[in-house]
């Protein structure tokens, strides 16, 4: 047997064993894990004609409204259409669906897509994935949608060409990210991320024009201090929305030691009736308009003059948290509660989770509750990466806490899903 299936297997013994967990507490609500299934594994099949071949590096992002849809990405992005009592199988699958590129990164130059970078697009340069999406103007009979975008910009080896970042002067160093051997390996000395985003207007066919909005987050330290790197930037980004508010909750690499510019995972948000939203960070108690995330004039198009200048302060949601991967949040059906999965741990001897979290606003998370059978030595060693909520559960007005599902990434492509049955007491 295989290491991967090896540890697949070992994975599926320990979630299959059911019973309560342990009970946290968060403002009058206390969650209670009953039971957890085995996981599930799902093969996606791509049609081989598409270039660049979609890949599922990270979940899916389903899009209910106008159209039925998938986003399916790596460095760039595909939106496929889905008929409308497809399979969850079928679904991944991308089996009769049509699609379309909807993303590029600078670093792939013979194609064309509406969202392909630039050189100048620093941030989108090497990776340019849509990694999270919500509908605004949910009403509207062309409602757009607001996608939330993971930018990479690194020293990088690509068809043995070696692409150099444009953030920092990397003296030019031997130290390249590159895939070799079947895996992926960051030269994390050399990587720089963002979170961007993106809004667009489906057309009839399901092709998606997207405007960019380049970078909506910035970190509280900044990106560089006199030309030497202070932080790797802001990355994974996540979304929840309600009539009010677009929330992107997101991890910061700063490690500045005045108050608001740490790192850690955190939530900014801003007004969902805005034609280009403007993010405030969660500090001191408050999102404070005039604390905005982006440093002040920010422009994308000079983007390099904002790079040694600090973002607005953002105070983590809970500590520590510079060991949160990723977080999505749902809202729980018939209750006044909101609940988080966050993937955390991995590296740096630190062991790999999967936690659930209960909130009344957002902003105020309980201890996590540790899914039965969710942990082990590394992050090689997890099953379920970049969890996420069923997205049938969230459309269906939030999930029912007896019963809902959480998806996210298998390794090699796959798709994996677990169901989950939990309670809320007083």
């Amino acid at each position: 047997m295989g290491k991967d299936m090896f540890r697949a297997a070992m994975w599926l013994l320990a979630l299959a064993v059911a019973g309560a967990v342990s009970v946290v507490a968060a403002a009058e609500g206390r969650l209670k894990i009953k039971n957890v299934s085995q996981l599930r594994v799902f093969e996606p099949h791509v049609d081989v004609n598409l270039k660049p071949r979609p890949i599922f590096e990270v979940n899916p992002v389903f899009i209910r409204s106008p159209a039925r849809s998938v986003v399916v990405s790596t460095s760039y992005s595909w939106i496929c259409s889905y008929p409308e009592r497809a399979a969850f199988s079928q679904i991944i699958s991308l089996r009769n669906s049509v699609c379309h590129l909807v993303s590029l990164p600078a670093t792939i130059s013979n194609m064309s897509a509406p969202l392909r970078a630039n050189n100048d697009d620093m941030w989108r340069r090497n990776y340019n994935g849509i990694v999270a999406a919500t509908i605004l103007d949910g009403s509207n009979v062309h409602p757009r949608i607001f996608f939330a975008v993971q930018g990479e910009n690194k020293n990088e080896i690509i068809g043995g060409q070696k692409i150099h970042n444009t953030v920092m002067d990397d003296d030019k160093s031997d130290c390249f990210s590159e895939a070799r051997n079947g895996a992926y390996f960051d030269c994390w000395k050399f990587y720089f991320s963002f979170v961007n985003a993106a809004i667009a207007t489906p057309s009839s066919d399901g092709s998606v024009s997207a405007a960019d909005m380049g970078p909506i987050i910035w970190p509280s330290a900044g990106y560089l201090r006199n030309g030497k790197r202070i932080s790797a930037g802001v990355r994974s980004p996540s979304l929840f929305s309600d009539s009010r508010w677009i929330y992107v909750f997101y991890n910061d690499t700063s490690s500045e030691k005045e108050q608001g510019r740490g790192g850690g995972l955190k939530v900014a948000r801003a007004s969902a009736s805005d034609q280009a939203p403007n993010f405030v960070p969660f500090f001191s108690g408050t999102f404070d308009v005039n604390n905005r995330s982006l440093p002040p004039n920010f422009d994308k198009k000079n983007i390099a003059k904002f790079l040694e200048l600090s973002g607005g302060k953002a105070d983590p949601l809970w500590s520590p948290a510079l060991q949160t991967t990723k977080f999505r949040v749902a809202k729980i059906k018939n209750s006044k509660f909101y609940i988080g999965v966050s993937e955390s741990g991995g590296f740096n001897n630190m062991i790999w989770s999967l936690d659930l979290r209960l909130s009344p606003d957002l902003v105020h998370w309980s201890e996590p509750v540790r899914i039965p059978g969710a942990t082990a030595a590394d992050w090689k060693g997890g099953n379920l990466h970049y969890p996420d909520f069923y997205w049938d559960d969230v459309a269906a007005g939030g999930i029912d806490i007896e019963a809902f599902s959480i998806i996210g990434n298998g390794g090699h492509g796959r798709i994996v899903k677990i169901d989950i049955s939990a309670s809320l007491e007083n």
